[in-house]
């Protein structure tokens, strides 16, 4: 085994590191090989490195680069379980966000919500109040007591006669995106050669030999594009929407599998006086929707759509931002059109089924609560579904579950996280007014490879500036090729083709699917 990795090196980026640490993991006999670098997997990975475990994590792409970048970004439970009477599950859910708010409070914020009932539904509003007073109960009290307001600061851009009254109460929110909240947990634990998280690294095959009863997983790393052979005594699939292939291509066999609802929003500029997230009751829709003050943006949305496989989950569709645009114009006083949206933001949700569930009507009725999964006969652990909210429990759980096959921690513990939390580099973006991380921190200290892994998941730049941050008229054009030469080795060639490749993602994204909304 080689000795301890510290993070003495002046950049992770640094290729020289990348080699050791890839000479670390080939020497290294891994416990635990976590498959996914999402919430799920990011999560497992900080629980079991603070349990001492050896691990590795890796993703075929960048950390939370799916369904975990195009959340709703918030730890709450699901009101909408009231329906179904599903007090216990709320309780814990609401437990878990508790757990995050105190023990994770420079990512984790409360949030004030507004429930906004409509004429159009017919609810009456004692329904609502008592709707979200047994939800305040079933929280143990802990946030706000919900309570009726009758003038709130966003009726200045609501049709005023369509909310005669709102109920104020309390969620909480992660801070400043869900990306940065799975890259929070990986990080603090990226310390050693005994625990490694690499983005941009496949799972291409391996087996379990039972004569050393250990996984011989070969992995892909992208950066250098060479094979390596790794060790590991259990694996843990915690791929996402992709959990059901790969079980296929390692022959496990499990009594659930995932159901895919596909969720949209669109963001538009943030209306000065919206302060609280505003959930909307809707005429063509089962749940709610909802109108989120993000940075200098609303999110508006989400849909829910099934689709039958990830692939068609993470694709908008005209359609999607037509039934958006009909939606929120309902509530609006000033109506907005596909020129008024900023970005468009869509994402999977990997919902836990039983294998033989039938693929038929809406997701939006599928419980969002995690199902996990040990394999009776070789050390492989399932993950399906969940939320965000529920990340730790999911963790502790899979900790528990490894004593299934007699692992047991192999290391110290750490007593507190060694990596290098020297004050971030910061820098300005046009247009925004909130400083953002420089790019060459992210490149430096944050594993982040590419201009898309920055703009999207490092900041919030495509998110929060017009077309993916090239501007309403590519006056940023400028400023995103030099942050593309950062991760082009000041290659002007290469950052040339890199920003290339990105105007045409935008054109074909963004661009020509807005000019298809009717």
């Amino acid at each position: 085994m080689v000795g301890k990795l510290k993070f003495e090196l002046k950049t992770f980026m640094n290729l020289e590191y990348r080699k050791q640490q890839l000479t670390a993991i080939k020497q290294t006999d891994f416990d635990v090989a976590i498959i996914g670098g999402g919430i799920s997997g990011a999560a497992i990975f900080n629980h079991l490195a603070l349990k001492g475990y050896r691990i590795l994590l890796v993703d075929k792409g960048d950390f939370a680069g799916g369904t975990s970048q195009s959340s709703a970004m918030m730890a709450w439970a699901n009101i909408h379980d009231l329906r179904k009477l599903s007090f216990i599950k709320i309780a814990r859910l609401c437990a878990s966000r508790e757990r995050l708010i105190r023990d994770r409070a420079e990512w984790v914020v409360p949030r004030s919500f507004r429930y906004l009932p409509t004429s159009a539904v017919g609810r009456k509003p004692f329904v609502s109040y008592l709707a979200l007073y047994t939800y305040w109960l079933l929280g143990a009290g802990r946030r706000s007591i919900p309570h009726y307001q009758k003038d709130f600061s966003e009726l200045a851009f609501l049709e005023r006669e369509k909310f005669p009254y709102s109920f104020d109460y309390q969620e909480a929110a992660l801070e400043p995106s869900d990306a940065r909240f799975v890259l929070g947990w990986i990080l603090e634990q990226q310390n050693c050669a005994e625990q490694i998280a690499l983005n941009y690294c496949l799972l291409q095959g391996g087996r379990y030999s039972s004569a050393d009863k250990h996984w011989h997983l070969e992995i892909f790393d992208s950066i250098f594009e060479t094979e390596t052979v790794v060790k590991a005594k259990c694996v843990i699939n915690a791929a996402g929407v992709w959990t059901d292939r790969l079980n296929q291509q390692f022959g496990i066999k499990s009594p659930y599998k995932h159901a895919f609802g596909k969720g949209v929003f669109i963001g538009i500029n943030r209306p000065a006086s919206h302060n609280s997230t505003l959930m909307v009751e809707t005429v063509e829709y089962e749940g709610n929707l909802g109108l989120i003050p993000w940075g200098p943006i609303s999110l508006w949305g989400t849909t829910e759509t099934r689709v039958t496989n990830p692939e068609d989950g993470f694709s908008i569709e005209p359609s999607d931002v037509q039934f958006l645009i009909k939606e929120l114009n309902r509530h609006l006083s000033k109506p907005i059109s596909t020129q008024d949206i900023v970005s468009l933001r869509c994402g999977v949700r990997p919902l836990s089924v039983n294998v033989s569930a039938v693929e038929t009507g809406e997701t939006i009725g599928i419980p969002r609560e995690y199902k996990i999964y040990a394999d009776k006969e070789i050390p492989w652990i399932s993950i399906y579904g969940g939320k965000i909210t529920s990340c730790v429990s999911a963790a502790e759980s899979v900790d528990r579950l490894l004593q299934q096959f007699r692992l047991k921690p192999n290391r110290i513990p750490p007593t507190a996280p060694t990596f290098d939390v020297s004050t971030p580099e910061l820098e300005d973006f046009p247009t925004l007014d909130e400083k953002v991380l420089s790019a060459n921190y992210c490149a430096e200290k944050e594993m982040c490879w590419t201009l898309d892994d920055y703009l999207r998941r490092r900041t919030n730049i495509s998110q929060w500036v017009a077309r993916g941050g090239l501007g309403l008229n590519n006056e940023n054009l400028q400023h995103l090729t030099d942050i593309a030469r950062i991760f082009c080795d000041n290659d002007d060639a290469k950052a040339n083709l890199a920003i290339n490749a990105y105007k045409q993602k935008i054109k074909r994204e963004f661009d020509e699917l807005l000019a298809n909304v009717n």
